[in-house]
């Protein structure tokens, strides 16, 4: 059983393609390895052995509750979870690349071979999956991206007429469901691509779509029915005001296409989706399909593959979006890590054109440079994000130690021992620091509010304060003041209680 088991891994490592994309994973992580904290993560670190497992279930993420309840239960220092989590991310990234190159091979014309790496790191190394490697669950974050590749990749016999290979599918959106649920609308992108090559006749386009629905739905339905009814999460039991979650969403499409939460130049990536989208349709007008044989493409009409780029347009942004529209207005929050499968719209585009149309000479290049130059600069902007979230790691770590030797100098000179803590905020609160990235929960500094700077400096000094309500006289003088950075001003101390001011 365990042979069984263990050889697709095993014959997946002795590729040279599993480790060619292993380098593209550590060329674009590698810079992870050192140990790395959101704001949650001083409270994991810090907490229990059922402090993240208990927040993960409610979240009906079992597989990282156990992964952490499995940690925590073993006594193993935090910097081997990190390392774990760590070779994590490069693993399930270069086998999620290698697992999707091989099911586009399956699928796209002999003559495109030597395009479809390019195109696969494309659609899945994209800005928006930054969010995703950098909390403390990054290792079932990108777990979950693996499983919607495996997933699409056992689907692919299902568009053959061969509906057995459902159940596959199906135990690996369940492991994808229940890891994180962020990336899932990568599935149906991917089969959307397909069904759009492989369908026939508009009978199969259908039925089809009906398989996918019947795949991707099952799987979501069980995990959306154990948050409702079994662990009543309030996203999915609160009231939807559909006004206001049209609102929301509509204002989340629009930040992530135009702005995309700052990972990229303003209106840069809906400019490459714009060009990729015309660049398909120029070649599936000018550029003949091959003759159509056994393993070519189907005989679809030339109008009706140039209506299927707006429809996959269409399509994967709806995908995306869809799943905020049944959570609760009040706690709608489209972030990078939760509309992944935007970013992977360009590649999607190309991969369907390289299953329609053979790419040769100067068309080739031409897209093999502009994949290069777009990939190119995500690499550089993550590492200037991830330089800057080492950064404000540092600073919050640095300014928890000087509120530690602040409060052991007042204990020495009082005599007192400090005990409470009530926080406090100045004029212009921030929480990032100035001149370094930060978007929504992007490099937010644990010390810019109060839950992160009681787990800070219980987990970094011997400091475990308990959180009082705060003195209004004293909040009105920290009101009229203002920090760009800290100072020791912003402690005061009375009695057994220290006043913190945020800057």
């Amino acid at each position: 059983m365990m042979a069984t088991v263990s050889s697709p891994v095993l014959e997946m490592l002795r590729t040279r393609d599993f480790w060619r994309h292993f380098l593209v994973a550590l060329l674009f992580f590698g810079a992870l390895a050192p140990m790395q904290f959101v704001a949650e993560a001083y409270a994991f670190y810090g907490g229990g052995l059922h402090t993240a497992p208990a927040l993960y279930v409610t979240h009906g993420r079992f597989i990282p509750a156990v992964e952490w309840w499995a940690f925590k239960a073993s006594g193993l220092p935090d910097p081997v979870f990190h390392a774990w989590s760590y070779l994590a991310v490069l693993f399930c990234t270069a086998a999620s690349l290698y697992v999707l190159e091989r099911a586009l091979r399956r699928e796209c014309l002999e003559a495109n071979r030597l395009l479809l790496a390019p195109v696969a790191v494309l659609i899945l190394v994209n800005p928006f999956m930054l969010d995703l490697v950098l909390w403390t669950q990054k290792s079932t974050h990108l777990l979950s991206i693996l499983a919607c590749t495996l997933a699409f990749s056992a689907f692919l016999p299902v568009l053959e007429g061969r509906p057995g290979a459902l159940f596959k599918t199906w135990g690996w959106l369940l492991v994808a469901n229940f890891s994180y649920q962020g990336p899932l609308a990568l599935f149906p992108c991917l089969a959307l691509v397909f069904i759009c090559s492989k369908s026939r006749d508009w009978r199969a386009w259908l039925r089809n779509h009906a398989w996918t629905a019947v795949a991707f739905g099952l799987p979501a339905l069980v995990n959306y029915l154990t948050l409702r009814f079994l662990l009543v999460h309030q996203r999915v039991t609160q009231p939807v005001v559909w006004h206001e979650t049209l609102q929301a969403v509509r204002a989340g499409l629009a930040e992530t296409l135009f702005n995309t939460f700052g990972l990229l130049p303003a209106n840069l990536f809906m400019a490459v989706l714009g060009l990729v989208a015309l660049v398909v349709l120029l070649v599936v007008l000018v550029v003949p399909p091959p003759k159509a044989t056994g393993a070519g493409p189907a005989r679809i009409a030339q109008p009706w593959e140039v209506l299927t780029v707006p429809y996959l347009l269409a399509g994967g942004l709806a995908v995306a979006m869809a799943p905020h529209m049944g959570v609760a207005s009040d706690i709608i929050w489209v972030v990078p890590r939760n509309v992944y499968a935007v970013g992977c719209l360009p590649g999607l585009l190309l991969a369907w054109l390289l299953t329609r149309r053979e790419i040769r000479g100067p068309k080739a290049w031409f897209l093999v440079i502009f994949v290069g130059l777009f990939v190119g600069l995500v690499h550089v902007r993550i590492q200037t994000i991830l330089r800057d979230h080492y950064a404000m790691n540092r600073r919050d770590q640095e300014i928890a130690l000087e509120i530690r030797d602040q409060v052991r100098a007042h204990e020495t000179a009082s005599g007192v021992r400090v005990t409470r803590m009530a926080l406090y905020f100045d004029r212009t609160h921030q929480t990032n620091y100035p001149g370094l990235f930060w978007n929504r929960d992007t490099n937010m500094r644990a010390l810019g509010f109060e839950e992160g700077t009681v787990d800070i400096l219980r987990y970094l000094t011997d400091l475990d304060l308990k959180l009082v309500p705060p003195s209004r006289t004293i909040q009105d003088e920290f009101s009229e003041r203002e920090w760009n950075d800290f100072s020791p001003e912003q402690l005061i101390f009375e009695g057994d209680t220290l006043h913190l001011c945020l800057f």
